[in-house]
């Protein structure tokens, strides 16, 4: 049998940022597997680990850590969020920016959630009026203001309110419920986009900057500025060869 010169073909994965070749997990080196998890635990502000114990929030868009201090975020909204966080998606303040200006092409989406958050409003107008009527008749009830009054009547009156007030809280659940529903549909979908549209520049700044070689011994070490420092200077000798071999030819 004739050698060619041509190694087997072996079944490889690359390294979606550094372009490593070898088994990995989940698309990532072991490199850079540490360095996006030490990163995701990083604040973007004060470029301090987000601890356990911290109190800390994880960006809807960036997947990133931040501290509420960092954030000027009040305690009362991260207990809430930590309450809710699968109902309530969480910006940071670097990624608003971007999410509000995509936001801007859902106009439709916008104006839906707008009315929404307007009978939520409303509604919430209307309880506290209901509610304060309320109180007022079960406090004239109790100091006996209502002696002029049929106690039948003024009793039959405060049940009406009271169902009245149940049917609000259950209109109220309701529009907050769609007004979630909506919130999370469309930063799952806006997020969705930024990510295509980030991975489609990374990815073409990717191959700006490749160049395919044939035949070639690829390092195997796991540090990723060794195999950098080893790609380098394997350019360095087929491009010289290269340059020689046209020389010698022409």
């Amino acid at each position: 049998m004739t050698d060619t010169g041509l190694r087997s073909a072996r079944s490889w994965d690359y390294c979606k940022k550094c372009n490593y070749k070898g088994k990995l997990q989940e698309g990532l080196c072991k490199s850079c597997e540490d360095e996006a998890r030490v990163k995701k635990f990083t604040c973007k502000h004060c470029k301090e680990k987000v601890g356990g114990k911290q109190k800390g929030l994880e960006c809807g868009k960036c997947l990133v850590w931040h501290h509420i201090q960092c954030e000027d975020e009040e305690v009362e909204t991260y207990e809430v969020l930590q309450r809710n966080n699968k109902k309530i998606y969480w910006i940071c303040s670097v990624c608003n920016p971007q999410v509000k200006k995509s936001l801007k092409g859902d106009e439709s989406e916008q104006e839906e959630i707008q009315k929404i958050r307007k009978e939520l409003y409303e509604s919430r107008e209307t309880n506290k009026a209901v509610m304060k009527k309320m109180n007022e008749m079960q406090g004239q009830l109790k100091n006996g203001e209502n002696r002029g009054k049929d106690q039948g009547v003024f009793e039959g009156e405060l049940v009406a309110i009271k169902k009245m007030m149940e049917k609000q809280k259950e209109k109220l659940d309701e529009m907050e419920k769609r007004m979630d529903e909506r919130d999370e549909e469309l930063v799952r979908r806006v997020t969705e986009r930024m990510n295509e549209n980030l991975e489609e520049r990374e990815d073409k700044e990717r191959r700006r900057k490749n160049v395919m070689m044939f035949n070639v011994e690829e390092s195997e070490k796991e540090d990723v500025k060794e195999r950098e420092k080893d790609d380098k200077e394997m350019c360095e000798y087929v491009f010289k060869e290269a340059l020689v071999w046209k020389e010698w030819k022409w």
